[in-house]
């Protein structure tokens, strides 16, 4: 409840942040692009587009959407309840954690 009211106060700030992040990342990403392309041909560019474009396209045919992935941890609280998993009827093994209060 603290930091609900810490947080509700606290969005000017947030948005100011928010702004000058934008901002930074945009001005880097245009200065970045300039240096890049005084190096690279615009046909370069274009040539590794397509290559990464059919290397992701050719890895798709190998990875099984529907697989679980136990090296993602499962987040505390979430129940799996959201549109994407009732839509695909996805069901995942229940867990229990224990946690003791001494």
């Amino acid at each position: 409840q603290w930091y609900q009211r810490r947080v509700h106060k606290q969005w000017y700030q947030r948005r100011v942040g928010g702004v000058l992040g934008h901002f930074i990342c945009t001005g880097l990403a245009v200065i970045c692009g300039a240096l890049i392309a005084k190096k690279i041909s615009v046909r370069m560019v274009t040539l590794i587009g397509a290559l990464v474009f059919i290397g992701f396209a050719i890895a798709s045919l190998f990875i099984d959407p529907y697989e679980e992935n136990h090296l993602v941890p499962d987040v505390e609280g979430d129940d799996h309840n959201s549109t994407i998993f009732r839509q695909n009827k996805i069901q995942f093994v229940a867990t229990t954690t224990t946690t003791e209060m001494a």
